[in-house]
């Protein structure tokens, strides 16, 4: 893994790969993002305050209307992982991953694109070691 402290051109990349001799690499990338548009309806909360004494009683009350509005949410998110041979470029191993969004019954999400693409990736590479797709390396369980 390249560390992210400044930008590589390609042919530093390879120069790495053969310097660790490298026969293979893994690209994990997200093949995209889909939301959907929750509608907000319209609502009240309405306070009353009522207190009284000998002489009568005696209230107020106040009511805050708000919603009316659409928000736009993540849905899914679409990701890949995709092992290819060094030498030759060719594609080894695809592995594709699709995350539906869950949403409280009032229907709001605390998912983020970047959540879910880091977990997404994160289970890819799992299951592709769990399969021995890497020799020289160990389940990540």
């Amino acid at each position: 893994m390249l560390p992210p402290i400044r930008s590589y051109t390609d042919s530093e990349k390879i120069a790495i790969f053969h310097q660790n001799r490298f026969d293979s690499y893994l690209l994990l990338s997200s093949g995209g993002v889909n939301r959907r548009d929750f509608h907000v309806p319209v609502y009240s909360n309405t306070n009353v305050a009522v207190s009284g004494d000998n002489s009568g009683i005696y209230g107020s009350g106040a009511t805050e209307t708000s919603g009316g509005y659409t928000v736009r949410q993540l849905s899914s998110v679409d990701t890949k992982a995709e092992v290819f041979d060094f030498n030759s470029g060719s594609l080894v191993c695809k592995c594709e991953a699709h995350t539906d969004v869950g949403y409280t019954p009032s229907g709001i999400t605390f998912a983020t694109d970047n959540s879910i693409v880091s977990s997404a990736c994160s289970e890819l590479v799992a299951e592709m070691c769990r399969n021995n797709l890497f020799w020289g390396t160990k389940s990540l369980e």
